[in-house]
């Protein structure tokens, strides 16, 4: 973080810090102690997690970040009891959208749930669709994201707008069985 204030306050030009305010209270992102496998890929300072049973055959890949990360992540859990092989990538980036994570995608061709903290329409999950369309991958994708307003400041209240882990849970088996619905 210094480094990063040094580089910022050396700047001729504005600079705006977005932080999830859910982060506030934790030292750095550290993988839950269950997870069976966790590599970390460097992409020009762009660092992803890679959690998961399943690095080359996965049955679904879910995308999370910040706050809807705890999530994804417990959805592991119940997915696994289903015999689901999940692979689970958190980008600690998600602007622009590394090409290396595209490239994982690309080369893994699972179905793909995208979780974000925002509204899903017109938001990050909506980018990183067309990003992995516009090169021609055929892959089905769904995304799932907060309700259609603004995330409250209260945890409390801001886990009824969030997408939990019964959502993340419900569209990962809707996109595994093909469903539109």
């Amino acid at each position: 973080p210094a480094d990063l204030f040094l580089w910022a306050t050396a700047q001729t030009r504005p600079i705006l810090f977005l932080e999830n305010k859910s982060l506030y209270g934790l030292r750095q992102y550290r993988p839950p102690t269950w997870c069976k496998r966790e590599d970390i890929i460097e992409n020009t300072g762009t660092r992803i997690t890679l959690i998961g049973n399943e690095l080359k055959h996965p049955d679904v890949v879910l995308v999370g970040y910040g706050g809807v990360a705890p999530y994804v992540l417990d959805s592991i859990k119940e997915l696994k009891k289903e015999s689901i092989r999940v692979l689970v990538i958190i980008p600690e980036q998600v602007s622009p959208i590394g090409e290396k994570l595209l490239e994982i995608l690309r080369r893994i061709g699972s179905p793909l749930l995208i979780v974000e903290e925002s509204e899903p329409k017109f938001g990050w999950g909506a980018e990183m669709m067309a990003q992995i369309l516009e090169r021609g991958n055929q892959v089905s994708i769904r995304r799932v994201g907060a309700t259609q307003t603004l995330v409250p400041a209260s945890p409390l209240m801001e886990r009824e707008v969030l997408p939990g882990v019964a959502a993340v849970l419900k569209e990962t088996y809707a996109l595994l069985e093909g469903s539109d619905n």
